[in-house]
């Protein structure tokens, strides 16, 4: 199927059509509770409703090069505008005609009217809609959600960057660098997060995956995933890998991947699961947390860095939450929790010292 034949294909779905109504209604000035409930409702009805409409917020929330259109934005407001103005309209033009109408021909009138801008919506979308290959990544200090076509929601941390690229088989993610929380929709196809060290892979699941200089953690919050050291062909089945090629794990459990090493020599255990994932809620939880661990973590969310000046405090135990980006605090809560020393550099960052015995 091409492209054109697609999105015309779509652009004639009463799904995209309700969505792009939808999305329209939820931005207006005038959205109450009322309407919000009934959304709800809408779209929890069918997993096509929740596809169409995340397809809209994708396209709004993440395709920068368009989220600001002024063609994607008038069609927006003339969409959520009909809704509220389209009778009201009619009913002038009728008393100023001076003529009867029933309620029906009025209800007939709001609905021309009102299909006329959604639609207006719908092709605007659909012409922009960018395509299923994305890249999407956040600078220092950034976090950011995204929807996919789906119904699957990423969570990016601070400084990371990943690409996704869906086929007729395969919803795949590579995580280039980073961390990212994956809430998985549950559909035929398999997830599957490729990140230099294995692949990880879900079917309606949540999970994040932290690339970092040793290696990859993978820790599961909900459901199961399967960890291989095997990029999948796109026409291969889930069944196509072997089992003793894999690691599962479960709710509540993790698995550290080293650069180099074997699958195999990989270790499933619990995860702290609430530290691990503390970060979406913007905080950073440590327990007993060697100090020089913890001051990389820190070091993560800005460019004002805190290094460590004497070797001797490396393996100090760190236990604390701390909210991200404020490097202020923590450099305050270790210096005196451990009475270490604090200098600043020419650059605007801390060092820290153990201060000298008496």
């Amino acid at each position: 199927m091409t492209e054109n034949t697609r999105r015309k294909k779509a652009a004639g779905n009463p799904a995209t059509r309700e969505a792009a109504a939808w999305f329209a209604r939820l931005r207006a000035d005038d959205v109450s509770e009322q309407d919000r409930a009934r959304f709800e409702q809408w779209l929890a009805a069918d997993p096509q409703h929740r596809r169409a409409y995340a397809g809209f917020e994708r396209f709004w929330t993440s395709s920068g090069d368009y989220a600001g259109d002024r063609r994607v934005a008038e069609a927006t407001c003339d969409a959520a505008r009909t809704a509220k103005t389209a009778e009201a309209e009619a009913v002038a033009r009728n008393v100023k005609a001076r003529t009867q109408r029933t309620r029906e021909t009025r209800r007939r009138t709001l609905a021309m009217a009102a299909s006329v801008c959604v639609t207006a919506l719908a092709v605007v979308f659909l012409l922009l809609w960018p395509r299923t290959n994305q890249t999407y990544q956040t600078g220092i200090g950034e976090q950011r959600s995204v929807m996919l076509a789906d119904g699957s929601r990423i969570t990016l941390n601070t400084d990371s960057r990943l690409r996704v690229s869906y086929s007729e088989n395969t919803r795949t993610v590579r995580l280039e660098h980073g961390q990212a929380y994956f809430r998985v929709a549950k559909e035929s196809r398999p997830f599957e997060v490729e990140t230099g060290n294995g692949v990880v892979r879900a079917v309606g699941t949540a999970f994040d995956v932290y690339r970092r200089d040793e290696g990859v953690v993978v820790t599961v919050a909900e459901g199961t995933v399967m960890v291989t050291d095997t990029v999948r062909s796109p026409t291969a089945s889930a069944r196509a890998i072997p089992e003793k090629a894999a690691k599962v794990l479960h709710a509540g459990e993790r698995v550290a991947l080293t650069h180099g090493a074997q699958l195999q020599e990989a270790r499933v255990e619990a995860a702290p699961v609430e530290r691990s994932v503390a970060w979406l809620g913007g905080k950073l939880m440590f327990d007993a947390e060697p100090l020089d661990r913890a001051v990389a973590e820190i070091n993560r969310y800005s460019t004002q860095q805190v290094m460590i000046g004497d070797d001797r405090i490396n393996t100090l135990q760190m236990s604390g939450v701390f909210r991200v980006g404020e490097t202020d605090d923590f450099v305050r809560a270790v210096s005196d929790y451990f009475s270490l020393r604090i200098e600043a550099d020419g650059n605007g960052n801390y060092v820290l010292y153990a201060r000298p015995t008496s």
